[in-house]
């Protein structure tokens, strides 16, 4: 009965101590959206993989039209001549050739865009790191600041996937890890 007892008492302290320490946890929010978006150096990066990719298409839209006008001049040929077969064969290697460009060339985009977007996430994961680590924050939860607005069906949509339902906006660090992704950029040309 008296271990019955301590058992009990051991159990109420417990209870009690640990209340007031899980009512204190510290959680925080961030906005990883608005993150990337404040970004400088991810954006220039994206601007300049924009860039390469518009002109990329542009090639492709030149490449287009010349097998628009060999197909042209193939179809001014008599078919069983020998000047509309050897057209024939350079339209189809021509075509295959700028397919294979396309192909390499997005697929080298792709990459190098999900590159840039792990490196910056890592860096963003890292800076939240250490601002929590000062602070004394032990949890973080990701969520979307935008607001809902009656014109735009993506942000309702957004706003009903969203896990966070209220907040205070103190415990919001989104802005504290934009100034501190701020001044870390230029230590950050690797």
């Amino acid at each position: 009965m008296k271990s019955i007892n301590s058992s009990l008492l051991v159990l109420a302290i417990l209870a009690l101590t640990s209340a007031p320490a899980l009512a204190q946890t510290k959680i925080c929010l961030v906005d990883i959206s608005k993150l990337f978006k404040a970004n400088s150096a991810f954006n220039q990066e994206m601007a300049t993989l924009k860039g390469e990719a518009d002109q990329f298409q542009m090639k492709l839209q030149d490449a287009q039209q010349k097998l628009t006008q060999m197909n042209e001049q193939l179809r001014q040929l008599d078919a069983a001549s020998p000047e509309y077969k050897a057209s024939e064969n350079e339209i189809a290697q021509q075509s295959a050739k700028w397919e294979v460009d396309r192909r390499s060339q997005v697929r080298d985009l792709m990459q190098r865009e999900s590159q840039l977007h792990f490196k910056t996430y890592a860096l963003i994961n890292e800076v939240i790191k250490q601002h929590c680590a000062e602070s004394q924050i032990p949890i973080v939860i990701r969520f979307s600041s935008e607001p809902m607005t009656l014109s735009d069906p993506e942000t309702i949509m957004q706003a009903f996937n969203n896990s966070v339902v209220y907040y205070d906006p103190q415990r919001d660090i989104t802005n504290q890890i934009i100034e501190r992704l701020a001044s870390a950029a230029p230590n950050q040309k690797k």
